[in-house]
C-alpha cells in the first residue's frame, strides 16, 4: 500500500502495560494527523475524547491494547472506501488497502488471545470488524466477532 499512501506514517498499536492487562481491545477507524505524527492510536482529539470516558468508567488505558482498522492516516481523512474518497484512491483500490491493513494487522491481533472485551469505535470498526451496518442501531449492544467469519469476508 506504500504505492496509495507513500509519505504516510506507520500507526502502531498501542500494548498494554503487562502489570495493568486487561485483555481488553480497543478497535478504531482510522489515524488522524496527530497520530500519524505521533506514530500511537488515539492521541488527538478523539484520543482526549475517550481518555476522558475511560476516566469516567474507571477504566486504566495503559491496560488496553489499541489499534485502527487501518493503520495510516488517509488523505483528507476520507476513509478509503468512503465514496469521497474517490478523489484519490479508487473504490477498488480503498477496499483492497482496507482489507490489507485488517487482513496483516487487525486480524492477527484478535486472534492473539482470548478478549474479554472488544470495542469497536466508529461506523468503519463496526462495518469492517463486526460486520454490521448501522453505527446507531448497534450502538452499545454486544455483537460477536468470529475471526473466522472475518477472514471470509476478507477474501471476497
Amino acid at each position: 500500500m506504500a504505492r496509495l499512501f507513500p509519505s504516510n506514517n506507520f500507526v502502531r498499536p498501542q500494548l498494554p502495560n503487562p502489570a495493568k492487562d486487561l485483555n481488553r481491545l480497543l478497535i478504531g477507524e482510522a489515524p488522524g494527523q496527530e497520530e500519524s505524527q505521533a506514530g500511537q492510536p488515539f492521541v488527538g482529539g478523539s484520543g482526549r475524547v475517550l481518555d476522558n470516558l475511560l476516566r469516567s468508567a474507571g477504566v486504566a488505558r495503559e491496560g488496553l491494547t489499541v489499534i485502527n482498522c487501518i493503520q495510516c492516516q488517509p488523505k483528507a481523512n476520507l476513509f478509503p472506501t468512503d465514496s469521497a474518497a474517490r478523489g484519490y484512491i479508487s473504490k477498488e483500490d480503498g477496499e483492497a488497502a482496507v482489507k490489507q491493513c485488517i487482513k496483516n494487522h487487525v486480524l492477527p491481533l484478535l486472534k492473539s488471545r482470548q478478549w474479554t472485551r472488544i470495542d469497536l469505535i466508529g461506523d468503519k470498526a463496526l462495518r469492517w470488524i463486526g460486520g454490521k451496518f448501522g453505527i446507531t442501531k448497534w450502538r452499545g449492544s454486544p455483537i460477536t466477532i468470529d475471526t473466522d467469519e472475518l477472514e471470509q469476508r476478507l477474501r471476497s
